[in-house]
């Protein structure tokens, strides 16, 4: 794993489903303990086979298909790991895809919790204001930073297997988590030392304070960050979303079906669905 992805991942806000924060830390901490090993360095030069790729009309894998498929499955950081394409290379795919005269639309396959909220309000951007047409096809979550890229698209579409149940989405919010292990370290034997330069009297402060249950700082950055979110996502669903039949900007996940009847998407569909979709849209702007 590159040392800049580590670092990401670690260090970094993260905008994620609450709900998959412990899981994917205690993947975080497995790998940072060496038991889980060989997790492979990715090359940012190439593009991923098995997460970006193209289809023809009836949505079968096809080098030369008319429609670019860009999956964001699990976790997403800015920098690209454990064969997930980052946010860098989600924005480079949809750039490439709206500069080849052979690819007519795009669709985003979503299947994820969030991510690093580095590189996420780039790539909705990215997504937003694509010349060609994209629907976002939901397929298990689309939450979070998830939620935040794929709302710029043209359409979203929830997977509609067990009529739209197997689906979560929203999560529109944003939250700091961590583990405070003073205490534990105390008691075996261990002890800390930081030391700062004389003028360096803020550097670390605000972790400092976190610790001591003063989250005042921590709120505004996160306040700050939240609004950006918040007013993307009105902005990209304008006219869909009706925050006085439903407040769905609070950080509730929602049901396929529930997401529809509130506006974060809007219909019930398969892959697909979304492909066939994502021409029609495509032939509309050419017409």
């Amino acid at each position: 794993m590159d040392i800049k992805v580590l670092l990401g991942i670690l260090n970094r806000p993260w905008m994620i489903e609450p709900s998959q924060v412990e899981y994917w830390g205690n993947i975080a901490g497995e790998f940072l303990a060496g038991r889980i090993m060989g997790v492979p360095s990715i090359d940012s030069r190439k593009y991923f086979d098995d997460s970006i790729f193209r289809v023809d009309q009836n949505g079968t894998v096809n080098p030369s298909g008319a429609v670019q498929v860009i999956s964001l499955n699990g976790p997403i950081a800015k920098y690209d790991f454990c064969g997930t394409p980052g946010s860098q290379s989600i924005q480079q795919a949809v750039r490439a895809a709206n500069q080849n005269s052979t690819i007519e639309s795009i669709v985003l396959w979503i299947d994820s919790p969030g991510g690093q909220v580095d590189g996420t309000a780039n790539t909705a951007e990215e997504i937003k204001k694509s010349a060609k047409p994209i629907v976002a096809f939901a397929d298990g979550m689309m939450a979070s930073a998830a939620y935040f890229m794929g709302s710029g698209a043209s359409e979203i579409i929830v997977d509609k297997a067990n009529n739209g149940f197997n689906t979560l989405i929203g999560s529109i919010g944003t939250m700091a988590s961590w583990m405070d292990k003073t205490k534990m370290y105390e008691a075996s034997g261990i002890k800390f030392h930081t030391v700062f330069a004389s003028k360096s009297t803020d550097k670390g402060r605000m972790q400092e304070n976190m610790n001591a249950g003063n989250y005042s700082e921590l709120i505004k950055m996160l306040d700050n960050i939240n609004d950006s979110f918040l007013n993307a996502v009105q902005q990209n669903r304008q006219g869909k979303i009706d925050l006085q039949k439903e407040d769905v900007l609070t950080g509730k996940i929602y049901e396929g079906k529930d997401a529809i009847k509130y506006g974060l998407a809007d219909k019930l569909g398969d892959f697909q669905t979304a492909v066939k979709r994502s021409l029609q849209l495509a032939k509309t702007i050419r017409a």
